[in-house]
């Protein structure tokens, strides 16, 4: 019998504060997933490189988005708005980051269609657990049941 061979996951990280895509940087490569992880920094570089226009035509579909809520330019739940609505896009995990625990933050991301939400500061081994299993250990994560 052939190993399996695992395709490495491809990431996108929309995240504009330097030490938070350090940190969740460190986490995929402490977690030893295979990945390819791509940051962007604002709202409006993010829906340019889903929809592959300009500079991203020639940018992977992600299969997973972690997507900040307090994003500059276009904010987070407004891509994530854009995401839901596209066609092509619709079937995309996404993952909203925020510092917020608020319930307003985590009813509109729910009510806009986002999978999970995660709250800063990510946990390395949650973070790494849910996307591997895909199960019920969220622990401290919120899953959004749509």
């Amino acid at each position: 019998m052939k190993p399996t061979v695992l395709k490495p996951i491809k990431i996108v990280l929309i995240e504009d504060n330097e030490g938070d895509i350090l940190l969740t940087t460190e986490i995929f490569k402490e977690g030893k997933l295979a990945h390819y992880l791509f940051t962007l920094k604002d709202g409006q570089s993010a829906i340019k490189y889903l929809e592959k226009k300009d500079e991203y035509s020639q940018a992977d579909t992600p299969d997973l988005i972690l997507l900040d809520i307090n994003l500059p330019k276009i904010n987070g739940l407004e891509v994530l708005q854009h995401i839901r609505k596209s066609d092509h896009l619709q079937g995309i995990s996404v993952c909203m980051l925020s510092s917020s625990d608020s319930a307003q933050d985590i009813h509109t991301s729910k009510t806009l269609g986002a999978d999970f939400y995660f709250q800063k500061p990510l946990n390395s081994q949650e973070l790494v657990n849910a996307i591997t299993q895909k199960g019920p250990f969220w622990l401290n994560l919120v899953k959004i049941e749509r």
